[in-house]
């Protein structure tokens, strides 16, 4: 085949049907254009064009790996060929990778002619043939190699197929359970007798068996399975969607007093819908748009260790698209019209509640909706929960008042609205004439009084004040015009006059209401006669007296005097009164705080003190008291404060640094220094001593902070372990004076936060994960592990620093392995993954072609998270290696064929591609060339059916078109210098094509030009010339009959 695929065009094997359709009729479009040029434009042949030129774009953008548009595209072809009923493809050869095969089509289904196939079905495990169980039961998964070996021309592959599970004693089924979706074997617990069954595996197609046989023993303990689901209800929206559910199931083995043994056991579950409508597939429950009626269904999680009785059951529901929710709303009222006083409420009824309908057919019962109801104007009011009793205040106004309540449903936000009328008051009308003092007795000295008389006109609605209107009235002195008078235009304002006699005397004032009320007032006055009084005043200059701390004095002033009054007035001057100190506390007059004393001398009162010895404020308190009085002596309050000397007892301590930053995980303590720790005695601002080198102590605020004494001085922190939700942590050291535990420094630590994560590792027995095979030594195993890791700040946490072992949940189908690389030896290669026995195998059939080749193998989990790669390589030191064939599930064991340009024609089509570039700009020149290309891709399609009596007659057109085109063009080519012979001879490579290898030139002494010595009358001589060193084609030559002659029969035009 290499020499048959520098041109060739590589196809995808599922179109060999299409392409052979479509190579049917590029014949039929041949034969068409030959006839006749205008048979090219006709609508069938332009179709046929058009499908092919698809085609070959179709797998162009497939190998661009675009495989959507490309598939796209391939449709479109396929629907085009739908109209082409009459095409009978039947059986052809096809070059697909490394070889030649027959194909038979039908339709668009096609089959190999010579495929071999055979089978192979063996136990990796002797063992499984042969099982002994404990008597506790358990689950197994089948080892079995069950291959399908297909054989098409040179190429095998292997397949993996199934088997069949089949019991001699159908019986024995009550205790045996198998799943062929993971070739899983379930023996259930025993707790009876001994028990033996027998079973054969019987595999797909071929009908190969393998017989074992399952031994039990008696059992004394029992497993308790258990089982969880969430959400135990599940509800996908009208429009469909997925949602996610989880299954917990496990087993764990206890004895008889029902105590745990051992640790859990993952038991196998299946998930499926009792309903068409819901698809479950894993953990995922998935439904299309309902448009039919309300669908509800479960989950049913069932174990088939434990049997129906355990099943679990989520439920489903599926609202629809065309559910219609009908809302209904009415609000009524006893009455519409409510008393002017307010006193009979209305009563509101309420019919609120909702209906689902489903494509027009009620559902199940009504739902009643909540509603709210309001006042429109506010003037209604409801005081119950319920809202069913509306009241208004009274009506005050002699108009009628209406207002509303407004019901509105929450969920559909209807409404009703009913009115409510409320009648008009009734009005009354009361005169108020009072006054607040119909007595008086205003003192001897005199007085003005302003009465207040209340004179107005009340309004009464419903019985119940309202406004008022003022009402004037007058007033007149009925007696004692001689000392009571009445201000003019303020009849309430009257003035005593003073009464200098010590008789009493009386008088009378008559008020009269205006408006012709008919109402008055008396007032009566009752003065007494004329008195005499004294008043006595103390007052001192200051009643705070601070003395300072040494010697001082200081001297205030006293007034003490009394004054005489007549009916209220002063009379004559001040008359001095004496006074006198009473001590009532402080110390401030002992000696060591200075010995105060206070002395009163007339209008002064002396204070004298010494120098307070002590760093104590004191203060002493005296009340200065009058010896004559009206009643109670007055009494001036004195407090005289002597200041404190200044003697104080300062503390200092300091750090050189104050800020610590410790990492997650420390290694190390970080040490502190104290540069400072010492006791000044300061007097009246004078340092006395210092005492230096004093006692401190550290105190943490946080348990992970740990600090050592004076002596060690050290700061050491815990791990930071606060993981998942990682943060920095930070706290304080306190370092405080033992003398003086106020005095301290403060030293920050800062922690940086932990480092976590979770690693999913998968583990290979070999450190370094790598093989190397030579003859002799092809194939490897290794144990592997999936190992969840919990790692925080750089360290294994879970299971005591060892991981969790995941490596029994990825069972059959949850690890996949990819050949991720291995140059162009893949098919020399064979790897596979065991999750049953956890191993990882390699092998290689090794090759002569090479000396050294490599694989790199790749293990992922479906979920995503482990991953690892596996590097092999392969030195040929030893001829001997072995043929393993690796495996693959695709339809054929061929991806593609090849539509390929057969070696004898390749120059023609080399010719053709060069006319056509050469013929542009030249219309119809461009035009003969597309339809020879085209007419070239018919003689393609002859050959691939080997059609011979085709192949002559579109073989022969060509030639001549191309022929004729190189007798009047110019076609340049490349000419390589080959050799040159003893005689002077010069050899030529011409490319691409030429009869010969080379061409024989010789030089013409007199022109100087070289040309061919082949004189034949088949051949076009072929001059060079050369111009500044290069040689140079003079006259072009091509070969004038290179398939014979032309057939004249061809479209000329």
């Amino acid at each position: 085949m290499e020499d048959t695929v520098l041109y060739d065009i590589k196809v995808p094997i599922d179109w060999v049907c299409t392409y052979r359709q479509i190579q049917s009729l590029l014949i039929d479009y041949g034969v068409s254009a030959i006839a006749g040029c205008d048979n090219v434009c006709n609508n069938k042949n332009k179709d046929i064009i058009q499908l092919w030129n698809l085609f070959k774009n179709a797998v162009y953008v497939y190998y661009r790996e675009d495989v959507d548009k490309a598939n796209r595209i391939y449709d479109f072809v396929v629907r085009g060929l739908k109209k082409y009923t009459d095409v009978n493809v039947g059986t052809s050869t096809i070059h697909v990778e490394d070889s030649e095969v027959e194909v038979t089509c039908t339709g668009d289904n096609y089959k190999f002619a010579d495929t071999k196939t055979s089978y192979n079905f063996q136990a990796n495990d002797e063992s499984q043939l042969d099982i002994q169980d404990d008597g506790l039961g358990q689950t197994l998964y089948f080892n079995i190699k069950s291959q399908k070996i297909v054989a098409i021309g040179t190429k095998e592959e292997i397949f993996s197929i199934g088997y069949d599970f089949v019991l001699d004693n159908p019986e024995d089924a009550t205790w045996l359970g198998y799943t062929s979706a993971n070739n899983t074997l379930i023996i259930r617990e025993n707790k009876s007798k001994l028990r033996v069954a027998k079973f054969k595996l019987v595999q797909y197609e071929s009908g190969n068996i393998l017989e074992g046989k399952v031994t039990q023993d008696v059992n004394d303990y029992t497993y308790r399975y258990t089982i969880n689901v969430e959400p135990t209800s599940i509800e996908i929206p009208a429009e469909g969607g997925t949602k996610v559910f989880t299954v917990e199931s496990y087993k764990e083995l206890v004895d008889s007093e029902g105590s745990v043994i051992g640790d859990k056991i993952n038991v196998p579950y299946n998930a499926y819908s009792s309903s068409i409508y819901f698809k479950v597939n894993g953990n995922q429950v998935s439904a299309e748009a309902n448009t039919e009626e309300i669908r509800s269904a479960a989950i049913i999680v069932e174990r088939d260790e434990v049997g129906v009785s355990g099943n679990k059951k989520i439920d489903l529901y599926q609202d629809s698209l065309n559910k219609e929710i009908r809302y209904r709303l009415v609000a009524t009222v006893d009455t519409n019209t409510i008393d002017s006083d307010g006193t009979n409420p209305v009563t509101l009824t309420v019919e609120s509640y909702k209906e689902t309908y489903v494509n027009g057919i009620s559902q199940g019962d009504r739902t009643d909706i909540p509603y709210t109801a309001i006042s429109d104007k506010g003037l209604l009011k409801n005081n119950t929960s319920d809202k069913t009793k509306w009241y208004m205040s009274a009506n005050d106004t002699t108009n009628v008042r209406t207002d509303s309540i407004i019901v509105r449903q929450m969920e559909s936000n209807k409404s009703e609205i009913i009115d409510i009328r409320q009648n008009p008051a009734q009005e009354e009308i009361s005169y108020v004439f009072s006054v607040d003092q119909e007595s008086l007795t205003p003192p001897s000295t005199g007085q003005n009084v302003i009465l207040n008389i209340q004179s107005y006109k009340q309004y009464y609605i419903n019985g119940k004040p309202t406004t008022k209107t003022p009402i004037g009235y007058t007033g007149a002195v009925v007696t004692g015009n001689d000392f009571i008078t009445i201000q003019e235009g303020l009849p309430n304002s009257i003035t005593v006059a003073p009464n200098s006699g010590e008789s009493e005397r009386s008088g009378k004032i008559l008020y009269t209401q205006q408006d012709n009320s008919g109402k008055t007032l008396e007032v009566r006055i009752n003065q007494t006669g004329s008195s005499i009084t004294y008043t006595y005043h103390l007052t001192i200059g200051e009643n705070e007296v601070p003395l300072i701390n040494t010697a001082d004095s200081k001297t205030i002033s006293v007034e003490s005097y009394r004054q005489k009054y007549v009916n209220g007035s002063p009379e004559g001057g001040r008359e001095n009164v004496d006074y006198y100190l009473s001590q009532t506390s402080g110390n401030a007059n002992e000696s060591q705080y200075g010995g105060v004393t206070a002395s009163p001398q007339g209008e002064y009162i002396y204070i004298t003190s010494e120098l307070n010895q002590t760093n104590e404020t004191v203060s002493i308190q005296y009340d200065v008291i009058q010896t004559q009085s009206s009643g109670t002596p007055n009494v001036e309050k004195l407090t005289i404060t002597k200041a404190a000397s200044t003697v104080e007892d300062q503390y200092f301590i300091e750090a050189r640094e104050t800020n610590f930053e410790f990492e997650a995980k420390p290694y190390s303590n970080i040490y502190f220094e104290i540069t400072h720790a010492e006791h000044r005695r300061v007097v009246n601002g004078q340092t006395v001593s210092v005492e230096d080198n004093l006692s401190w102590e550290p105190i943490s605020n946080a348990d992970w902070i740990h600090v050592g004494n004076q002596n060690e001085r050290y700061i050491k922190c815990d791990e930071n372990k606060i993981y998942p939700n990682v943060q920095e942590r930070s706290g304080t050291v306190t370092v405080r004076l033992v003398a003086n535990n106020s005095t301290s420094v403060t030293l920050n630590v800062r922690q940086q936060r932990a480092t976590y994560k979770t690693v999913y590792d998968f583990y290979v027995d070999d450190a370094d994960i790598s093989w190397e095979f030579y003859p002799g030594y092809d194939s490897a195993e290794a144990n592997y592990r999936l190992v969840k890791e919990e790692v925080l700040n750089k360290t294994v946490i879970n299971n005591n620093g060892n991981g969790e072992d995941q490596t029994s949940n990825y069972t059959v189908g949850k690890i996949k392995t990819t050949i991720s690389s291995c140059g162009i030896y893949c098919d020399n290669w064979n790897a596979e993954l065991n999750t049953h026995t956890h191993k990882v195998y390699v092998s290689t059939t090794g090759s002569n072609d090479t000396e050294m080749m490599y694989l790199i193998l790749k293990c992922q989990s479906t979920d995503g998270r482990y991953s690892t790669s596996i590097f092999a390589s392969w030195t040929n030191y030893d001829p001997t290696y072995r043929t393993i064939r690796s495996y693959k599930h695709d339809k054929s064991i061929y991806d593609f064929f090849y539509h390929y340009v057969p070696k004898e024609l390749k120059c023609i089509y080399a010719d053709l591609i060069k006319i056509f570039i050469n013929a542009h700009g030249d219309n119809y020149k461009l035009r003969k060339a597309v339809y020879n290309l085209n007419l070239f891709q018919s003689l393609i399609a002859a050959y691939f059916f080997e059609d011979i009596k085709k192949i002559n007659l579109f073989l022969e057109c060509i030639i001549g078109f191309i022929n004729n085109y190189f007798k009047e063009n110019d076609i340049f080519y490349e000419y390589r210098l080959n050799g040159i012979e003893d005689n002077g001879h010069v050899y030529l490579d011409i490319l691409p094509c030429q009869d010969k290898t080379d061409v024989k030139l010789e030089l013409d002494a007199k022109t100087g030009h070289l040309h061919e010595i082949d004189k034949s009358t088949n051949k076009q001589a072929i001059d060079f010339e050369f111009e500044n060193d290069n040689l140079i084609a003079v006259r072009h030559g091509y070969r004038k009959e290179r398939f014979g002659k032309s057939n004249s029969n061809c479209c000329n035009s």
